[in-house]
C-alpha cells in the first residue's frame, strides 16, 4: 500500500506519497511492472480559494511536495474551476521554473470538480504507459455523476483526495478507498507546523 507523509507549511497541509507499491499480477502469477510512475497533480483555482490564503499555502505546499518525488517519477500538474487545464505536462523532470510557472495561475471562477475530474481522465486513457497517482487538492464539496464515478474506477489509478477544510465526504471517501487512494481533510487548526 502506498505510505502519505503530511507536512504543514504556512499552515496548510500538502501531501504527497513516499511509496508507491502497488502490484499487479498476470495470469502466469508472473509480478507486472509498469512502466512509469506518474504524479498528477489536480489543482482547484476557483474564487473559493482566495479565503483564507488557501491558494498562496497551498501553491507552497506544491512547490515543496514536487521536489519530494522520487527522481524516476514523472509528475504533471492540472488546475481547475470553471474549466481545467494542463499547468505542466508530464515531466520527470524539475528543469521547468515551477516556481514561475505555479505563480502564473489566476485564482477565480466555480469548483467544477467533475469537468477537472474527466479532463484527468482523458489525459490518463491517453497515456496508458503511465501509473497514475492523482492527487486533488479542493477545497470544494462535491460529488460525481454515475458516469464519472464509473469512469475514475476504470481509470486504474490510485485517486487521492486533499480536501482543504470542510467536513468529510462519506461518498468521496468511499471512492477514494476502492481506488486504493487516500482521503485527507486537512483542517488550518489542525496542522502543525
Amino acid at each position: 500500500s502506498s505510505k502519505f507523509t503530511i507536512v504543514a507549511t504556512m499552515g496548510y497541509a500538502y501531501c504527497f506519497v513516499d511509496d508507491i507499491s502497488v502490484e499487479e499480477y498476470n495470469e502466469e502469477n508472473k509480478k507486472i511492472e509498469p512502466d512509469k510512475k506518474l504524479f498528477l497533480y489536480l489543482v482547484d483555482r476557483s474564487s473559493s480559494m482566495k479565503k483564507e490564503d488557501k491558494f498562496t499555502r497551498l501553491k507552497s505546499g506544491l512547490k515543496k511536495s514536487l521536489k519530494k518525488l522520487p527522481s524516476d517519477s514523472y509528475y504533471s500538474i492540472m488546475t481547475f474551476a470553471n474549466n481545467p487545464q494542463t499547468l505542466l505536462p508530464q515531466t520527470k523532470s524539475l528543469l521547468y521554473d515551477l516556481a514561475s510557472a505555479i505563480d502564473t495561475v489566476k485564482v477565480n471562477g466555480q469548483t467544477d470538480a467533475v469537468k477537472a475530474i474527466n479532463y484527468a481522465y482523458d489525459f490518463i486513457r491517453a497515456n496508458p504507459e503511465y501509473k497514475v497517482e492523482l492527487i486533488m487538492c479542493t477545497d470544494g464539496q462535491f460529488s460525481l455523476d454515475d458516469s464519472t464515478y464509473k469512469k475514475v474506477l476504470e481509470a486504474k489509478m490510485h485517486f487521492n483526495l486533499m480536501q482543504l477544510g470542510g467536513i468529510r465526504n462519506a461518498y468521496l471517501e468511499k471512492l477514494m478507498n476502492a481506488t486504493g487512494g487516500k482521503y485527507i481533510v486537512a483542517q488550518n487548526k489542525n496542522v502543525k507546523e
